[in-house]
């Protein structure tokens, strides 16, 4: 699921610092390790259409 989120919300991701993705994690109660799942995510979002 953390893929999902990341390519849903791949261009507001990009705007961030990898530390304010950091913040997020924490923010969510997720281990800041997850900003390496979030990566792949936002460089899948350019190869995937999301259906509804």
């Amino acid at each position: 699921m953390i893929h999902l989120f990341a390519i849903k919300y791949a261009s507001q991701l990009d705007e961030l610092k990898e530390s304010n993705i950091k913040d997020l994690l924490e923010a969510a109660d997720m281990h800041t390790s997850y900003v390496t799942e979030i990566n792949k995510g936002r460089r899948l979002s350019k190869y995937v259409e999301l259906k509804a």
